[in-house]
């Protein structure tokens, strides 16, 4: 997808509900899209303060991670190294445009 758009797509589940349903509903969701290649940013907004929501964002992209080098292992044939990295913008939090493209 990221081929056909020069574009971000942002990813998000609107009001999971709460911890634990919350969090089954969007790493599924989310996770499903991450492993099809779709999607360049989530969002997860949860019944729970705003940091749960960070460390389940976190956790899926975890998860995705371990997901593509396992695939990676088999179709190279042996063991891969694979570091995630998660860019903040700086001044996130002073940005009221991007603070209301995130939901808040």
């Amino acid at each position: 997808l990221a081929e056909a758009c020069d574009y971000p797509l942002h990813l998000g589940v609107t009001e999971a509900g709460p911890p634990p349903q919350g969090v089954v509903k969007s790493a599924i969701a989310l996770g499903t899209l991450l492993l099809e290649g779709i999607g360049d940013t989530l969002r997860v907004s949860l019944t729970a303060p705003p940091e749960e929501e960070a460390v389940i964002c976190w956790e899926i992209l975890k998860a995705v991670g371990t997901y593509a080098r396992i695939d990676m292992e088999h179709l190279f044939g042996m063991k891969v190294f694979l570091e995630l990295w998660v860019k903040v913008k700086e001044g996130w939090r002073e940005d009221e445009r991007m603070l209301s493209a995130l939901g808040y």
